[in-house]
């Protein structure tokens, strides 16, 4: 009779068990969200390897190619705003890296003091993906021109963010791609 009453008691706790359970795994399905499938592509299909002078030797073969970098934000005033348009200053394998960074949408901007924003303003580091669209010539503040590679950035991560996992920025050209993939698949 102890045995029945166990084998009971065990068969009865593990359905329960399985049936609380089932809502856990409803949520796992193949499909992944479009957004986050457009950023593993862009990851997957970037140079990593760029630098000043391999675009200036051949600016033809770079334009239109995906690449990433990490830098210092830094501020152009006769650029633009830092919300369109910085700079990015920094190195890769020891060589130079001086962008033009042009974004599709503005940066997000703190509205009030309690609201957590994650900003990208002057003097930020970070890691960049972006199509690099060719040379631009530039005149700097001084009078001096200067020819600097320009991208367009696609996705701006902090560049502590080592696993690439929380973008800080998205492009609007990016997004509308992934709501566009998002609702083929729902008709």
């Amino acid at each position: 009779m102890f045995k029945r009453t166990f084998k009971f008691v065990l068969i009865l706790f593990s359905s329960g068990l399985l049936i609380s359970c089932s809502g856990l795994f409803s949520d796992f399905n193949d499909e992944k969200d479009p957004l986050l499938a457009e950023i593993e592509s862009i990851k997957k299909s970037t140079n990593y390897d760029m630098n000043n002078v391999k675009v200036m030797r051949n600016p033809e073969e770079w334009q239109g190619k995906m690449i990433s970098l990490s830098g210092t934000v830094l501020s152009q005033p006769i650029l633009g705003e830092v919300d369109e348009v910085f700079e990015l200053r920094g190195t890769n394998d020891g060589y130079l890296t001086d962008m033009i960074v042009r974004l599709d949408k503005p940066l997000p901007k703190q509205s009030n003091i309690g609201q957590a924003v994650k900003l990208v303003s002057q003097g930020k580091e970070v890691r960049i993906f972006g199509i690099v669209n060719g040379l631009k010539q530039i005149k700097t503040e001084s009078g001096t021109r200067r020819e600097l590679p320009e991208l367009s950035c696609q996705i701006i991560y902090d560049r502590n963010d080592f696993y690439l996992e929380r973008p800080l920025w998205i492009s609007r050209n990016l997004e509308l791609r992934a709501a566009a993939k998002k609702s083929k698949t729902k008709k």
